[in-house]
Formats: C-alpha cells, structure tokens, sequence
C-alpha cells in the first residue's frame, strides 16, 4: 500500500466491542474508532467487518495524495464524510434503543387484533372493517402530533402532557364522547402493542356517554311492512334480527351447527364480546320464515344466509347502506324523520341516525319487555353484562307504561 516511495500501512482490530482501525503514514502511527460495532454472529461480524473496512479505507486513502497539499485537502474532504457517517451511525444506535418514529408505528405494530381485558383472554383477529378503523383512529393522533411537534417524533417522545393536549383538541373539535374515547383507547393500545413505557394514555381522562342518543326501536307495524317487502335471504336475515335481537354480525353469519332440531333452539357466541353462549328460542313466525326462504338447505351445515354472509366478509358497511337504502323505500313515506335522533341531527360523527338494522335489536327488546318480559331473562337473550345495558333497550313511553299497569291490575284483580 504505497505510492511514489510513500507507505501508508494498516489494519482492523477489537477493542471493546468496537472495531478499531490502526495505520503508519509518514511514520507516525495512527489508532482511531471506526464506529462500527462487532458482529455476534458469524455472518453479522464478517459485514461488520467489511464496513469497518470501508471506513479505515476512507482515512487510508488520504495519506496516498501526491504531496502535502493534497493530503491536507484530502484529510479536509474525509473529515465531511466520517462526519457524516458519524450521524448515520448515531441514528443507527438510536434505532437499535427502540425510537419508533410516530409514522412507522402502525407498520411495526398494527392493532389488528383483539386485546386482552378482564374477564377476556381468548385474542382472535379483528374484521378489516375494524382494522381500517383503528388504523384512521391513530392515523388522527399522528397527524396532530406531527402538526404540533414535527414530523420527527417518535412514540417515546409522547408526554402525558401531550395525551392531554390531544383530549383537549379532541374536544374542541366538537367529537362525541364515545368517539373521544376511542380514539384515546386506540392510541393507547397502539403504545401497548409496541411496549413503550409509561403510557401517556394510561392516566388521560375518559368522557362521560350517558349523553351518547341509540337508535330508536321500530314499531311492529313498520316490522310487519319490511318483512312483507323483503325477499330471499334478505327476509330471512331481517327476521333473524327481529325475532331473535341478535347483532348484525351474528345473524349475517349465522349457522346452522349452532341450530338444535331436537329443541329449535339456537345457541350463539356473540362476536362481540366472545364469552358466554346466548341460547334462544325460535319463534314459530321465524321458522315458518326460514322453511320459506332456506326450503331444503334448512338444517344443513354452513351458513344460513350463504350470500349474506359472503357480502358480509366481504364489506360489512354494505350491508347497513343496502338496508337503509331499503328502509327508506319501504317507510319513507309514512316517517320522513330518518335522517337523525330528535337530539342529535348533527352532521358527520356528531349524528345519530334515527333509524337503522341496529334498530332490530331494539325492537324485540323494547316488544319483549312490553309483552311482560322479565328484564333478567331479556338480559340472557341479549347476553348483557348487566341489566341496566339491558334497559336501555326497552324503549317505553307512557301509553306504554299505563298499558302495563293496567294488564297488572286487571290480573292481580281477576
């Protein structure tokens, strides 16, 4: 390694897990870092190695100029780039301690998957539905983040202070307590996910819901009228809704394993909340429905509603808009108040619909229970937690109240 009787000589070597470089140019011997950390493994150290080389090959080649002018503004030049290869390595060991730069969370650490809470261990995959949603939920966070502290920040430089600001923006921006919530809970669950710790959402303040307004329950003459208009499997899933209050989800993916034909009774594990089974009883209108529309499929295996279910996997807000679509057809004309709740026609998020296939659920309960009902057995078919989730269901007003009353007295009486 010379050049014009010039030798410049050198050579790696481990000093403190370190690789080291050692040259001899004009007689002086020369020992400096090349920032470069050794391998573990064998093919780890051999790259290693080879960028150390790169390294000690940069300084080398300085003191190869022509004569000391050149060295010198050869030195000078090399001098930039180990400057530069300085800061790449520093940003190196910043990754290797786990800095998780706010827009790469969702790459390295999706939450695509339920999480653990109490009285729930079993974890399962969530719908791309839910999946789209939590991402649009922290895609919110990181965009107001990014706004307020730049686009450099990382998941570790997030204060409380910060989860703070954020409910108060939140707020501000005129988001329902519901939806404040959620995305403080998807926020916080993205930092679970990625282990870092303390969790600035841990110890941020939830909103009070009593606030948030539910659908409004259908009354039987508007059920009478969707069912006489509906045809095919679309009748068979709304009588599903009706006659049994189960979820959206749990009737379009209904099965008829989970059908006894012994009893007729259907026993469910709601997806919602993957725990206890519901069992329910079949209504004699809905199997004289099913007979109808399934015919000879009736008591085999799979789905009940095969295109239904399909739709479903496939975009389950599809079936929601084919049915308010189809819910306006039908009753459009006798209620034109279907756009929002009495108290909240607000546009966007800020709106509750006043009508929609939630609202089945809200029928049976709020017919059950006027049919004399008791609210724990209406609490089992629903597979509520508890009974006041369960009144809330029950929609009365007084005329059904007095209706009540009097069946009361005239029994107590006969």
């Amino acid at each position: 390694m010379g050049k014009k009787g010039r030798k410049v000589k050198g050579g790696l070597y481990e000093r403190g897990g370190m690789w080291w470089g050692r040259w001899t140019a004009f007689g002086v011997e020369n020992r400096k870092s090349t920032g470069i950390r050794v391998g573990r493994g064998r093919k780890d150290k051999a790259e290693s190695r080879k960028a150390a080389q790169t390294v000690l090959d940069g300084w080398v080649v300085s003191y190869k100029a022509e004569d000391e002018a050149d060295v010198r503004a050869s030195l000078a030049a090399r001098a930039r780039t180990a400057e530069e290869k300085a800061r790449e390595v520093a940003a190196a060991e910043e990754a290797k301690k786990g800095r998780i730069p706010l827009s790469e969370a969702w790459a390295r650490h999706p939450y695509d998957t339920s999480q653990r809470t109490r009285g729930r261990t079993r974890i399962h995959a969530l719908s791309p539905a839910n999946v789209e949603e939590n991402r649009g939920a922290w895609g919110k966070f990181v965009r107001w983040a990014t706004s307020r502290h730049g686009a450099g920040a990382a998941m570790q430089d997030v204060t409380q202070e910060w989860a703070r600001e954020y409910s108060k923006w939140l707020q501000g921006e005129g988001f329902s307590p519901q939806r404040h919530n959620k995305l403080l809970t998807t926020a916080g669950v993205m930092f679970r996910l990625a282990g870092v710790e303390p969790n600035p959402f841990a110890g941020v303040e939830k909103l009070r819901e009593e606030e948030a307004e539910h659908r409004e329950p259908f009354t039987k003459e508007q059920v009478s009228k969707m069912l006489a208009a509906a045809d095919g499997e679309w009748r068979g899933f709304l009588a599903v809704l009706y006659y049994t209050g189960l979820r959206r989800k749990d009737a379009a993916l209904l099965r008829w394993e989970s059908r006894s034909k012994a009893t007729g009774r259907w026993t469910v594990v709601p997806y919602k909340t993957k725990m206890k089974a519901v069992t329910l009883c079949e209504h004699p209108e809905l199997t004289a429905i099913l007979e109808e529309v399934c015919g000879g499929n009736m008591g085999r295996r799979g789905y009940v509603f095969p295109g239904i279910a399909e739709l479903y996997l496939r975009n389950p807000t599809v079936i929601s808009q084919q049915f308010e679509c189809f819910m306006g057809k039908v009753l459009g004309g006798e209620d034109g108040r279907f756009d929002g709740t009495d108290e909240r026609r607000g546009k966007g998020k800020l709106r509750v619909s006043r009508y929609g296939i939630h609202s089945f659920r809200h029928s049976f309960a709020s017919h059950a229970a006027m049919a004399g009902v008791p609210i724990g057995v209406l609490q089992a078919w629903l597979g509520h937690s508890s009974a006041e989730i369960t009144r809330v269901y029950t929609h009365y007003g007084k005329a059904d109240e007095l209706a009540q009353i009097m069946r009361a007295v005239s029994l107590k009486q006969g």
